[in-house]
């Protein structure tokens, strides 16, 4: 598979099957990381992998957090609001995506169990979280945001299936704990991958 056919075979995916992915398979995927270009080849990125018992102990308290009402806390703010373009865009594609889910708008239940989906990151059996230096800037976050293009690239061409996911930031007070995070780091996103 070159490049391009991974780029136009990758999508985001919202279910996955429980098996595990081999060790050899998510350490290709970590090099392909390595690989991207940063600014003054910095290399900011740090890649923390969650699997097996503790990927299943972090499901379980971020779920029970959301379950009792916890506010979401992520080390990198939500934008309070888009332009209008944008917030058409993203009206559009929730329509597509909670309508072929068989979920209204107004239905506030099944909303909310998708959401629970996410925070389970839809079944994967692993997740990949980009982490950074919490002084960093933009400019840092823009080279994990390139990191983690090659690896969803590279994970598609080991076929295997992958969605990144905010909300597997959300508490990162659970991460840093069961992955043993140093209190100095951002923790950005989840790359959720089976």
């Amino acid at each position: 598979m070159n490049v391009m056919e991974a780029a136009q075979a990758r999508y985001s995916a919202r279910s996955f099957h429980p098996a595990a992915v081999p060790r050899e398979n998510v350490e290709r995927i970590l090099e392909a990381a390595r690989w991207a270009p940063s600014w003054a080849n910095t290399q900011p990125w740090e890649f923390y992998v969650a699997t097996g018992a503790v990927w299943e102990r972090i499901k379980e308290e971020w779920l029970a957090l959301y379950d009792q009402g916890v506010e979401i806390h992520p080390d990198l703010p939500v934008p309070g609001s888009w332009p209008e373009e944008l917030n058409r865009r993203a009206a559009e594609t929730g329509t597509l995506l909670y309508g072929s889910l068989g979920l209204d708008r107004q239905d506030a239940e099944g909303r909310r169990r998708f959401r629970r989906l996410g925070l389970e990151a839809f079944g994967a059996p692993l997740a990949v979280f980009l982490v950074q230096h919490a002084g960093l800037t933009a400019w840092s976050i823009l080279d994990l945001g390139i990191a983690l293009g090659q690896m969803m690239l590279a994970a598609t061409a080991e076929g295997l299936a992958t969605c990144p996911e905010a909300t597997l930031a959300y508490y990162p007070d659970v991460l840093r704990r069961h992955l043993n995070t140093p209190a100095d780091r951002q923790i950005i996103c989840g790359l959720a991958v089976g």
